[in-house]
């Protein structure tokens, strides 16, 4: 039996995520789950009818999705972003993803797509690959102007009328919607980075480089002085930086992409708990369950048990 946690595909995540109640009709995306015209490669999607909480997942496709109205927090790789109106993000399949706290009116217009579905089209695969790169110093979400809202919820509904109609060529027209989506994104994103760099300062560079570390060498790297030497800083510099800039002991976000991790493993793979404890470097399963119930209130089975 293939033990390894599950990477989830545009048809796998509709299916799971979208109602099955006929009484509802989202006004963007699909309201049903239909095999034969669901595709792997592309589809427009809603929030409605998802929980408040969401499973940390990982992809093998990007998400877009803007903010109509309502908050939710999520958790993309080592960033957490709040999620608010006139806003857009994008979830990137190389990091795994969460949300949590979802408000009852949160509105949301998402694009599921594979980079496949967009290198068929007459841009350059470099230039796509470059709209598609989440900067490592960037939190990936960004403001926008009420004019650029308007803008890209408008081709958001284009493309979800393409889709919809199933017109010839709808599959070109969307692509190019979805890139000229992008080519916006871009432009807010490059906004973001001017008020970024002007804003920056050399704490607020500590803490992205430790984040960034912590989410690549949380398996093998625990403790404080062991980011504190990678980072050429003394552990007690990092530990007040970190809690300065973040209200968060340095400990805390290491345990905190470790705990985000352990429900991914014990939601999305078919491995026993004592596997999942053991591959996470927990010396017993008690060990893990008690450091699984500070985060979550529950043991590792009880959180496997809701799901």
């Amino acid at each position: 039996m293939n033990k390894s946690p599950k990477i989830s595909g545009i048809r796998t995540t509709v299916k799971s995520h979208i109602s099955f109640d006929e009484s509802r009709l989202e006004t963007f995306g699909i309201n049903n789950f239909d095999p034969f015209t669901t595709t792997e490669e592309f589809i427009p999607l809603s929030n409605q009818g998802s929980l408040k909480t969401g499973p940390p997942l990982r992809t093998d496709f990007y998400i877009l999705v803007l903010c109509l109205k309502g908050e939710s927090q999520k958790n993309i790789g080592p960033f957490t972003i709040d999620v608010k109106p006139l806003t857009i993000h994008l979830v990137s399949p190389k990091y795994i993803s969460s949300y949590r706290d979802k408000t009852d009116d949160l509105e949301l217009y998402m694009l599921l797509f594979k980079l496949e579905f967009l290198t068929r089209s007459f841009i350059k695969e470099e230039v796509i690959l470059q709209l598609l790169e989440i900067s490592p110093d960037i939190t990936p979400i960004y403001d926008l102007s009420e004019d650029a809202f308007y803008q890209l919820k408008t081709l958001f509904e284009q493309i979800d009328r393409e889709y919809r109609e199933r017109k010839a060529y709808n599959q070109q027209i969307v692509r190019l919607l979805l890139i000229q989506s992008l080519f916006e994104m871009s432009r807010a994103c490059e906004k973001c980075k001017i008020s970024a760099a002007k804003q920056a300062s050399r704490h607020s560079k500590i803490v992205m480089d430790f984040k960034k570390h912590v989410d690549r060498y949380f398996l093998e790297k625990r403790s404080v002085q062991e980011y504190a030497q990678i980072l050429h800083i003394s552990p007690k510099y990092l530990l007040e930086v970190v809690k300065k800039e973040t209200g968060q002991t340095a400990l805390n976000i290491i345990h905190s992409r470790i705990y985000l991790e352990a429900q991914f493993l014990l939601s999305q793979s078919q491995k026993s708990i004592k596997e999942i404890a053991l591959g996470l470097g927990f010396d017993t399963s008690s060990h893990f369950s008690r450091f699984f119930r500070q985060f979550e209130g529950k043991t590792p089975l009880q959180y496997q048990q809701q799901l």
